[in-house]
Protein backbone atom coordinates (compact mmCIF):
# COMPACT_ATOMS: atom_id res chain seq x y z
CA UNK A 1 0.00 0.00 0.00
CA UNK A 2 2.81 2.43 0.84
CA UNK A 3 4.43 1.92 -2.61
CA UNK A 4 1.15 2.81 -4.30
CA UNK A 5 0.75 5.86 -2.10
CA UNK A 6 4.33 6.97 -2.81
CA UNK A 7 3.80 6.55 -6.57
CA UNK A 8 0.60 8.53 -6.34
CA UNK A 9 2.34 11.33 -4.44
CA UNK A 10 5.18 11.38 -6.96
CA UNK A 11 2.68 11.47 -9.82
CA UNK A 12 0.83 14.44 -8.36
CA UNK A 13 4.10 16.22 -7.54
CA UNK A 14 5.20 15.88 -11.19
CA UNK A 15 1.80 17.11 -12.34
CA UNK A 16 2.00 20.10 -9.98
CA UNK A 17 5.48 20.99 -11.30
CA UNK A 18 4.16 20.79 -14.85
CA UNK A 19 1.21 23.04 -13.97
CA UNK A 20 3.54 25.57 -12.37
CA UNK A 21 5.74 25.65 -15.49
CA UNK A 22 2.71 26.02 -17.76
CA UNK A 23 1.35 28.82 -15.60
CA UNK A 24 4.71 30.63 -15.78
CA UNK A 25 4.71 30.28 -19.57
CA UNK A 26 1.18 31.66 -19.84
CA UNK A 27 2.08 34.63 -17.61
CA UNK A 28 5.20 35.32 -19.72
CA UNK A 29 3.25 35.17 -22.99
CA UNK A 30 0.53 37.43 -21.61
CA UNK A 31 3.14 39.95 -20.48
CA UNK A 32 4.82 39.88 -23.91
CA UNK A 33 1.46 40.29 -25.64
CA UNK A 34 0.66 43.29 -23.43
CA UNK A 35 4.02 44.92 -24.15
CA UNK A 36 3.55 44.37 -27.88
CA UNK A 37 0.03 45.81 -27.77
CA UNK A 38 1.30 48.91 -25.94
CA UNK A 39 4.08 49.41 -28.49
CA UNK A 40 1.67 48.93 -31.39
CA UNK A 41 -0.41 51.83 -30.08
CA UNK A 42 2.42 54.12 -31.22
CA UNK A 43 2.41 52.66 -34.75
CA UNK A 44 0.46 53.93 -37.73
CA UNK A 45 -3.19 53.04 -38.26
CA UNK A 46 -2.28 50.93 -41.30
CA UNK A 47 0.11 48.84 -39.21
CA UNK A 48 -2.47 48.38 -36.46
CA UNK A 49 -5.14 47.49 -39.01
CA UNK A 50 -2.87 44.83 -40.55
CA UNK A 51 -1.65 43.30 -37.30
CA UNK A 52 -4.79 43.57 -35.16
CA UNK A 53 -6.72 40.63 -36.64
CA UNK A 54 -3.73 38.26 -36.54
CA UNK A 55 -2.54 39.07 -33.01
CA UNK A 56 -4.50 36.05 -31.78
CA UNK A 57 -1.98 33.70 -33.42
CA UNK A 58 1.07 32.73 -31.40
CA UNK A 59 3.39 32.97 -34.42
CA UNK A 60 2.46 36.65 -34.74
CA UNK A 61 3.27 37.25 -31.08
CA UNK A 62 6.56 35.39 -31.49
CA UNK A 63 7.64 37.34 -34.58
CA UNK A 64 6.60 40.68 -33.07
CA UNK A 65 8.37 39.76 -29.83
CA UNK A 66 11.54 39.17 -31.82
CA UNK A 67 11.07 42.52 -33.55
CA UNK A 68 10.63 44.22 -30.17
CA UNK A 69 13.91 42.66 -29.00
CA UNK A 70 15.58 43.85 -32.21
CA UNK A 71 14.18 47.36 -31.69
CA UNK A 72 15.59 47.44 -28.16
CA UNK A 73 18.95 46.11 -29.36
CA UNK A 74 19.28 48.71 -32.14
CA UNK A 75 17.67 51.44 -29.99
CA UNK A 76 14.89 52.08 -32.50
CA UNK A 77 11.12 52.31 -32.26
CA UNK A 78 9.09 49.21 -33.10
CA UNK A 79 7.48 51.13 -35.96
CA UNK A 80 10.90 51.72 -37.55
CA UNK A 81 11.72 48.03 -37.33
CA UNK A 82 8.33 47.03 -38.77
CA UNK A 83 8.70 49.40 -41.70
CA UNK A 84 12.18 48.23 -42.71
CA UNK A 85 12.00 46.72 -46.23
CA UNK A 86 13.55 43.43 -45.02
CA UNK A 87 10.64 42.94 -42.57
CA UNK A 88 7.87 43.62 -45.02
CA UNK A 89 8.28 40.44 -47.08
Amino acid sequence: FSKALLRSEQHWERRRELWVRQYAQVKDLNMRREIIADLLEDCSNDTKRLLGPIMKYSITTTVLGNMVERAVHFEKDLEEILEEPANQD
